[in-house]
């Protein structure tokens, strides 16, 4: 049988590992941002080019490779924004675990206003964490939406425009449904249940 000394040793050395945890996710969260600033340069070189040789024929882009250029961008784009938010919902899947050792560290302890990360994660991923991530989200997309778009009806491809148009579209709609079905409504259901 354990003593409660011991108990509670085991149970803090378990709640510092999933910090760790979740501090490695955070970290190689931000690492992502690299993998994202692809996508500007690529755009950046790809409208250089178009006006520089737009006077060559011989050089010219065609709207398909256009096209094909921004639905591959856009399919990046949309992977590296998948997977942090896979990597959220293991931070929340974390957070919910560590919920439980802090009740269990705070009733051995006696110390009610200790061990709050939880309640501080809820607070923080409600008031200010989707709020930033959706932010930095709508105007990156609206940057990804609008060069390609702009660009494609400059070509007078405006039926390629509308067809990258309707796929940021879906690629945006299965981006937020995820961010409030997957992750926010399943983190408010379980701070209520850990209030």
């Amino acid at each position: 049988m354990l003593t409660e000394e011991k108990s509670v040793e085991i149970v803090y050395a378990e709640y510092v590992r999933l910090h760790a945890r979740i501090d490695a996710l955070a970290d190689s969260s931000f690492a992502d941002f690299k993998l994202l600033g692809v996508a500007v340069p690529v755009l950046t070189a790809f409208i250089s080019y178009l006006t520089a040789n737009e006077a060559e024929e011989s050089l010219s882009i065609t709207p398909e490779m256009c096209l094909l250029l921004s639905i591959v961008l856009l399919s990046l784009v949309a992977i590296i924004s998948f997977r942090d938010m896979l990597k959220l919902s293991l931070v929340n899947y974390y957070m919910i675990i560590t919920a439980d050792y802090e009740k269990q560290l705070r009733e051995e302890l006696g110390q009610e206003t200790l061990f709050r990360s939880f309640t501080i994660w809820r607070g923080h991923f409600s008031a200010n964490h989707s709020l930033l991530y959706t932010v930095f989200t709508v105007f990156f997309l609206a940057f990804l939406v609008a060069v390609p778009t702009y660009t494609l009806s400059h070509l007078n491809e405006h039926s390629y425009a509308r067809i990258y148009g309707g796929l940021c579209a879906v690629v945006f709609i299965a981006h937020f449904l995820t961010m409030e079905l997957l992750l926010r409504r399943p983190l408010d259901r379980l701070a209520e249940a850990y209030g």
